[in-house]
């Protein structure tokens, strides 16, 4: 993989040289360290966050985040065709890995439409909180820009994107993305057909951006084949209403959404329900005639900035609610259902300070409420199972940034 890397670098920069006069390359990258405090209480402890115990859980890290990167961007000399590469670095128990982070191309058709191919962002739900310490932490890849804890981010997929701009104020942008299966059913059988589809309109007015959007895909679990009989379909949606808007040193952005089974597993987002005494998950889920059950999903997140001479203070919180269903096997080997609702906040506090004009320091400090799985009790009577307190967590600490 890194011989990989090392050649397509080399070779970036020898069309970048090698290019007429007039067509733009840039290089550029992006080096983070993360130096934290982690730790759990003996609640989440217990309930196996990070990993199963008994007590408290605490560590130091010094580590490179896998968000460290460097990327390559080409516009030709006309500038209606482009194309952007980006390969990530680090990552969690010192990792020196390298993965592809984006790779896309560009058609600027004419000024009402482009056209976009390629690997990148999901095309909805674009503002993130900015929280960054902490990403290798256990569990990893959830300590950054308020993953699980109320924003959207679902992460990266091969795409086909068109942006249509009807003037200088309003872009509607639609996509289709890759849906594949990554979720395994009983027998591993997921299936799907459709593309996902991403939908947002872009709207700037003067200070104030706004930006309504909307997710759907479909799955289908099929497990006909282990003598079951049944194939239930399900179906994944979000909508949601992302906005900033600035005056002078204030800042202030959010995102709420509500949406159904953005837990199921399939890189709709990072999954928003634990498996919970190996006993059930938030959604879909089978009920005792095969049939799914959906999940519901309510969360929003603000960051409120502040800047002062070199420093930017960013107060940030994150709500998210799921709705969910499980179903137990009782004493007498006959299957029970019922429901299960999951809350989870964060606040924090993060100060990116520019040092030097290409040097960072972001002290921050956040705690973050892994709430309590609430079951029914109706359920309980049945089941044995009494709520469960998820316990909370602190992670605090300096990341440094440095950009090239």
């Amino acid at each position: 993989m890194k011989k990989i890397f090392m050649i397509t670098v080399a070779a970036v920069l020898c069309l970048g040289l090698a290019m007429p006069a007039m067509a733009k390359v840039h290089m550029g990258g992006i080096v983070f360290l993360d130096a934290y405090y982690h730790r759990f209480d003996s609640d989440a402890a217990r309930s196996g966050l990070p990993v199963p115990g008994t007590d408290d859980w605490q560590q130091l890290e010094i580590e490179v985040p896998g968000m460290t990167r460097l990327f390559g961007n080409w516009v030709n000399d006309d500038g209606n065709v482009g194309m952007y590469i980006e390969f990530g670095l680090g990552g969690a128990n010192g990792a020196s890995g390298v993965t592809m982070r984006h790779a896309y191309g560009w058609w600027q058709i004419n000024p009402m439409f482009k056209l976009l191919v390629g690997h990148t962002d999901g095309s909805a739900f674009t503002l993130n909180p900015l929280q960054l310490l902490g990403m290798n932490a256990p569990p990893v890849g959830v300590h950054v820009i308020g993953l699980m804890f109320g924003n959207m981010y679902d992460g990266r997929h091969p795409q086909i994107r068109l942006d249509t701009k009807f003037n200088d104020m309003i872009t509607w942008r639609v996509a289709v993305l890759d849906n594949r299966a990554t979720d395994e059913d009983l027998l591993g059988n997921e299936e799907n057909v459709w593309p996902r589809v991403d939908t947002c309109l872009l709207m700037n007015f003067g200070p104030l951006y706004v930006e309504p959007g909307f997710m759907w895909a479909k799955g289908k679990n099929d497990e006909s084949g282990g003598g079951i009989g049944r194939a239930s379909a399900f179906t994944i949606w979000a909508f949601g209403l992302d906005a900033k808007f600035s005056m002078g040193p204030f800042s202030i952005a959010a995102e709420g959404l509500i949406g159904q089974n953005m837990a199921n597993g399939t890189g709709y987002g990072i999954v928003l329900a634990p498996t919970f005494s190996g006993t059930f998950v938030t959604g879909p889920e089978y009920d005792n005639h095969w049939n799914f059950n959906d999940s519901e999903d309510i969360l929003f997140w603000v960051d409120a900035a502040f800047k002062a001479g070199p420093a930017t203070i960013h107060a940030i919180y994150g709500f998210q609610d799921t709705d969910g269903f499980f179903d137990w096997q009782d004493g007498g080997g006959e299957w029970r259902e019922g429901e299960v609702e999951w809350t989870r906040q964060m606040l924090g506090i993060s100060v990116p300070i520019t040092v030097a004009k290409v040097f960072i320091i972001r002290p921050e400090l956040f705690y973050y409420d892994w709430g309590e799985i609430e079951v029914p009790s109706s359920s309980r009577i049945w089941t044995g199972i009494n709520d469960m307190d998820m316990g909370h967590e602190i992670v605090g600490g300096v990341q440094f940034q440095v950009v090239f």
